[in-house]
């Protein structure tokens, strides 16, 4: 996708840019899926068979559609490891389009991450112009990950 400056951006511009009233920030592992998800350089994120076996990737994920359904002013922030790998659009790409309409922008953290220039400049880990404005926030997040 092209950026104002005629870069190539890795952004997927999955909603309109908006203030929202409740954002949920949104960890996968443990949420929509088990928590036992492994990563290969050649086979990328898989369930781990011995751990979450009988289990699939974004499994629970129509349960979340159903509980945000009846709350179309909540949008979702990717606070979530996959922000780095596979990559915030990647993942949205994973994604039903009614849950990727609400995404507004994916978080990362600095002490796990590094200081990389790549993470500073990369405007998926930054909020959007306007998406800040938010009156109430919460998070679901595994509760073994920190």
């Amino acid at each position: 996708m092209a950026m104002s400056s005629g870069q190539n951006s890795p952004y997927l511009h999955a909603s309109t840019p908006r203030s929202a009233d409740v954002v949920l920030y949104l960890d996968l592992d443990g949420v929509v899926h088990h928590e036992k998800v492994l990563w290969h350089p050649r086979r990328g994120i898989y369930m781990s068979p011995y751990e979450a076996a009988g289990h699939s990737l974004f499994e629970w994920v129509p349960i979340l559609e159903s509980v945000l359904q009846p709350h179309p002013a909540v949008a979702l922030v990717l606070s979530s490891t996959w922000c780095i790998r596979p990559g915030y659009s990647a993942t949205l790409k994973r994604l039903p389009a009614s849950l990727r309409a609400r995404f507004i922008g994916g978080t990362y953290h600095r002490r796990v991450h590094g200081v990389d220039p790549w993470n500073l400049i990369c405007p998926c880990f930054a909020p959007r112009p306007g998406a800040c404005k938010f009156k109430k926030t919460l998070s679901v997040e595994n509760p073994s990950s920190g």
